[in-house]
């Protein structure tokens, strides 16, 4: 029950027809006689500003995917850094193992 229906008036325009609830469509007419305006009018204004915002957050999406991306590919190209440690550097481990404590008084 939900569908548009639209006819093209010329190259430039369409008439688009819509189902709308009716205490909406009331509340829209109480609105636009009140401040002289017509439903094309407020529809349209709404429609540019919608698109407007969506193709700019569209953009900004973009813009950060190429960043990411740009990132990534950045650090692709980097050669690997050496995260191993020096021999000096080295620790031994204190705690010992479990096949390396015969009995559990060696482990104090």
């Amino acid at each position: 029950m939900n569908q548009t229906t639209s006819v093209n008036l010329s190259n430039n325009h369409k008439l688009i027809n819509f189902c709308v609830s009716n205490h909406l469509i009331k509340k829209f007419d109480d609105l636009i006689k009140v401040k002289r305006v017509t439903r094309t009018s407020v529809l349209v204004k709404l429609m540019e500003t919608y698109l407007r915002y969506e193709l700019k957050q569209m953009e900004e999406d973009n813009n950060n995917y190429k960043k990411v991306v740009n990132q990534v590919s950045n650090d692709n190209q980097k050669p690997p850094q050496n995260n191993w440690r020096r021999r000096d550097e080295y620790k031994p481990r204190t705690v010992p193992l479990h096949n390396e404590v015969s009995s559990w008084e060696d482990s104090y």
